[in-house]
Order: C-alpha cells, then sequence, then structure tokens
C-alpha cells in the first residue's frame, strides 16, 4: 500500500474524526482532547519569582475552543500541596501561584459544558 493511501487510511479513522459534539456525554462532560487526539490543557510556563524568589507560578492553557475543568497542585517545601479547581474556557489561560514552593507540580482535566455541574465530570 502506498504511503499517501496509508495518510488517507489514517485520516479516515474514527480517531481522527473525533471531536467535542461526539464525545460529551449525557451529564455535560467530554473528554478534553482536541480533534486529533492530543490533550486541550498545557503547560504553558513555569516560572520563580517573589522578593526572595519562593513563589512558583504555573500558567495553564487551554488550546481547545470549548471549556474544561482543571484540578492542579504545586507541591510546597513543607506542608501539604496547594491545590485548587477552575473552569477554564476555550482559548484561555488560568496560573495557579504558590510561596516556599518545590517546584513540582501535578494537574488533571475534564471537559465540562456546564460549569454547575463541574463536580460531576471531576469524578
Amino acid at each position: 500500500m502506498s504511503k499517501y493511501a496509508l495518510m488517507i487510511l489514517a485520516l479516515l479513522s474514527p480517531t481522527a474524526l473525533a471531536s467535542y459534539s461526539s464525545s460529551v456525554d449525557s451529564r455535560g462532560c467530554w473528554d478534553g482532547l482536541t480533534n486529533n487526539g492530543s490533550d486541550c490543557l498545557v503547560v504553558q510556563n513555569t516560572s520563580w519569582g517573589g522578593s526572595d524568589g519562593n513563589r512558583f507560578k504555573v500558567t495553564y492553557y487551554n488550546q481547545c475552543n470549548e471549556r474544561i475543568y482543571a484540578s492542579f497542585c504545586n507541591e510546597k517545601t513543607n506542608g501539604p500541596d496547594d491545590c485548587g479547581a477552575s473552569g477554564i474556557r476555550g482559548y484561555s489561560t488560568k496560573s495557579w501561584t504558590t510561596y516556599n514552593a518545590s517546584g513540582r507540580y501535578s494537574y488533571e482535566w475534564v471537559g465540562s459544558v456546564k460549569s454547575s455541574a463541574d463536580w460531576v465530570c471531576n469524578d
């Protein structure tokens, strides 16, 4: 099979044709992936700041058109992780800043059509 035929088959596969509307479930949750299957939420930037240099900021970017719901944590050098959650509109950013941070962070997200039901999708 020629490489062109393989490319056409790949473009016609169900995964390649996945879309936001086909992944929304009855609860208003969706997979949080782009049409080509990559992650909607990406880390745009991390930075250190503050007068003593111990303020750590992570900026997240929703590279999809639709809203997502994200939860995120920055690890602290002492004490429990500093965590939060937020809805992020399409093509928008959200930053999370922590003092006395270690520089390690984690995050997860899901698509959520209705902000009033974010908790349902966050399961």
